[in-house]
């Protein structure tokens, strides 16, 4: 999240069109924490998709994801906001705005700018940003058994990618026999400790029984 705020550039066709809005990105972290196959699920304009892009395959190397003790594939799916800040005189350029002067909060507490960088991926739930504010706020999934599921849903999209080579629109979580979202199952009372195994069904959809 940090790398994306601080690399962005502003395309100039889509800034002088006061063209705006929020890109949705998917990409593989490989079991080498390599970036891959990166695309666009959700579109807003050619040239702000474009650079979406461009940022998000010129990442640094990330953490590889592991999944019961062994390094996997993990997919991603993030939002590249593209926001005027009421500045007319020029786009964004690459490098603005860095993380100086920005404040950030999560979950309404307000914390050092650099924690962001310390929030693990399976915890965000939202990330809003506001350039003419400099302010960066997040909330998050506080419950493990939430951080838990997300995990095994990267890991059945990865699974259903290599082994159809298609990309899944939407997933659904049972939990006893219960269909519920990570909402619901963020209010709810379930706990890490109580999940037995968890199984990815042949529409890669997750199947969760309590102990």
């Amino acid at each position: 999240m940090d790398y994306l705020m601080t690399n962005v550039k502003y395309p100039k066709t889509a800034f002088d069109a006061n063209i705006q809005g929020r890109v949705i990105a998917q990409f593989v972290v490989d079991k080498e924490g390599s970036v891959r196959d990166a695309h666009i699920v959700k579109s807003v304009d050619p040239a702000l998709d474009a650079e979406a892009l461009r940022v998000i395959n010129n990442m640094p190397k990330w953490r590889p994801g592991r999944q019961n003790g062994k390094v996997v594939n993990v997919k991603y799916t993030i939002p590249v906001s593209f926001s005027l800040d009421g500045n007319n005189d020029s786009p964004q350029t690459a490098g603005s705005p860095n993380l100086e002067g920005y404040s950030l909060t999560v979950d309404g507490e307000k914390v050092d700018i650099g924690m962001l960088k310390e929030i693990s991926p399976y915890k965000i739930r939202s990330v809003s940003v506001d350039k003419s504010k400099q302010t960066v706020s997040v909330t998050t999934y506080k419950n493990s058994a939430t951080q838990f599921i997300i995990q095994f849903l990267h890991s059945a999209r990865e699974k259903c990618k290599n082994e159809t080579g298609r990309d899944l629109n939407s997933q659904k979580i049972t939990v006893n026999g219960k269909v519920m979202t990570l909402d619901e199952i963020e209010a709810s009372s379930l706990n890490i400790r109580d999940i037995g195994p968890v199984v990815v069904d042949k529409s890669y959809n997750i199947i969760v029984n309590t102990k």
